[in-house]
């Protein structure tokens, strides 16, 4: 019959971020950070979690991703980030190469730059988004595709990992053999109350079932990233 069995070790980066204005905490940094620490799934035999946070920072988002890639060097990358207007799970298409005038955590202002030089205008993420977006759902989540991630700091590391992923910007020539998807989530129902706290929208998620998600979600991210095998 048709089973998928990961066959080879892998490292998959799951990041979020950290406070941005108006919100001491993130979300997307408290789930990354649980998914680390989550016992692997039966169908990730060979894979090890990572969380990790990434600064709301116009300056410092770069050489903070730069650094988790060439320390973990992950095959798989899943971004997390928050959107208040993001019902479940919001599977991001597309990056673009912009940036807005929103300020970052200290204030600081975005530039409206492009955020590399002779790349894409944007870059279509290869992966049968589609396909996972129905599977999430068939399992019971709200999950849909979107094409538009904002031009914020959530926008510019998918840029850059997608870069880093297919190997389109002159600035990295060589495809990193990597896939990598941003995914946005809703305010989070935690033991600690709900995140952020200054959350007016209805749309949430219990840490729980987000965490449930992801994992299913990142079982379709293995399998669309390694060939399946054929068992007996």
């Amino acid at each position: 019959m048709n089973t998928f069995e990961s066959t080879f070790e892998q490292t998959i980066l799951l990041t979020g971020f950290g406070p941005f204005p108006g919100a001491a905490k993130n979300p997307s940094e408290l789930l990354a950070r649980a998914m680390g620490e989550r016992p692997t799934s039966p169908l990730l035999p060979s894979c090890e979690l990572v969380g990790a946070s990434l600064p709301t920072h116009w300056q410092k988002v770069r050489p903070a991703l730069t650094s988790l890639l060439a320390r973990y060097r992950p095959q798989i990358i899943l971004h997390i980030g928050y959107a208040s207007t993001s019902p479940g799970f919001h599977l991001e298409t597309t990056a673009y190469n912009k940036t807005c005038n929103n300020p970052d955590i200290e204030g600081v202002p975005g530039t409206c730059a492009p955020i590399l030089m002779d790349s894409p205008a944007l870059i279509k993420n290869t992966l049968p988004l589609e396909t996972i977006a129905t599977r999430l759902v068939e399992a019971g989540f709200s999950a849909k595709t979107s094409d538009d991630p904002g031009l914020y700091l959530c926008n510019m590391a998918y840029y850059l990992s997608l870069c880093h992923a297919l190997g389109c910007s002159k600035a990295y020539p060589v495809a990193r053999h990597h896939s990598c998807l941003f995914v946005h989530i809703p305010a989070l129902e935690t033991d600690d109350g709900l995140l952020p706290q200054e959350e007016e929208g209805d749309n949430r998620l219990t840490l729980e079932d987000a965490c449930n998600g992801l994992q299913l979600l990142l079982e379709e991210l293995v399998k669309a990233h390694a060939p399946s095998r054929e068992l007996a």
